[in-house]
């Protein structure tokens, strides 16, 4: 399959993903988001470049829909995600799933410093889902500051987000065509070079 057309169709399912897993967790109420799946997918399928593309879309299409053009600036987590689960799971072009945890671990601490800052700064402190105001409220009854709980139900909602986000990865790879990755994640192994 052609580069261009591998790379459209690529970047296209990761809008999808970014979408309908954020529909889905949103509909039943999840403490997740999901809306930065396709973003990481498309990072590591093809390149980090992709995955800020793919992260940029999946943003404005959010600033539209919503029209809170404050969603925007969000698109510094996906930029933050793209770049470290791209970057971080290949070695050599190959992907290297022992890297796993280590990414899951970056993309949590990233995740969690860059919503809180804008969780702060935008929202004035109020939490932004119905899943960390349960957390924020539990903090609040263990006598936690406002700033604090805020902060930690922030933090546990990207907990839970970026290890699922992290976990569906591989499965989402396992289920790609073979048309679809890259030459090298071919030549290797189901997964890749590397065990998990």
């Amino acid at each position: 399959m052609k580069t261009k057309r591998r790379y459209f169709i690529v970047m296209a399912l990761g809008v999808v993903m970014n979408e309908a897993l954020y529909a889905f967790c949103h509909y039943f109420q999840l403490p997740l988001w999901l809306d930065t799946s396709g973003t990481v997918f498309a990072a590591v399928v093809l390149e980090p470049t992709a995955g800020l593309i793919v992260g940029l879309i999946n943003n404005f299409y959010l600033a539209i829909t919503s029209g809170n053009n404050q969603d925007m600036l969000f698109y510094a987590v996906s930029a933050a995600v793209a770049v470290i689960a791209g970057i971080g799971l290949r070695r050599n072009g190959r992907i290297v799933w022992r890297r796993l945890p280590m990414v899951m671990g970056l993309m949590i601490l990233s995740n969690c410093i860059i919503v809180n800052i804008l969780m702060l700064w935008v929202n004035k402190g109020v939490v932004g889902s119905h899943w960390a105001m349960i957390f924020y409220n539990q903090a609040i009854a263990w006598g936690w500051p406002e700033v604090l709980s805020s902060i930690f139900g922030t933090c546990i909602v990207k907990i839970m987000d970026s290890i699922a986000t992290c976990l569906l990865l591989p499965v989402f790879f396992y289920c790609l065509p073979k048309g679809l990755k890259s030459p090298i994640d071919i030549s290797d192994s189901t997964l890749s070079s590397e065990k998990l």
